[in-house]
């Protein structure tokens, strides 16, 4: 990366979300209001999975993972995409990303003194 690029704070990733999601149609039925984070949380199952998929061609098939490979490539798509499906889970449960990676770091810490 150039000394040019900026690089994305986590407010400003929340904020890009927003703006560039579409709203989710609200069904009615046994979902009701929860479709949105239904519909989010079940994208953000199959993003990991295609992380997975990758790892498993990684592991299982010794495919070459250099930088710069198209696979290689394609991790960093796929978790994007990932990242951009859990952001819309998180704010829709009401939280920051920085709340979360906040609430994970003390977890960390308290079992590391444990």
């Amino acid at each position: 990366m150039n000394d040019m690029q900026h690089i994305m704070s986590t407010p400003e990733y929340e904020d890009h979300v927003e703006r560039l999601t579409t709203p989710m149609i609200k069904l009615s039925g046994n979902f009701g209001d929860n479709v949105e984070l239904l519909a989010y949380s079940n994208a953000f199952g199959g993003e990991a999975g295609e992380l997975q998929n990758i790892i498993k061609k990684i592991v299982k098939k010794d495919v070459i993972f250099d930088m710069g490979s198209a696979l290689h490539t394609k991790f960093k798509l796929e978790a994007g995409g990932a990242l951009w499906y859990l952001t819309k889970v998180v704010m829709l449960m009401g939280y920051s990303l920085e709340e979360v990676m906040q609430a994970n770091i003390e977890k960390l810490d308290a079992r590391k003194l444990e």
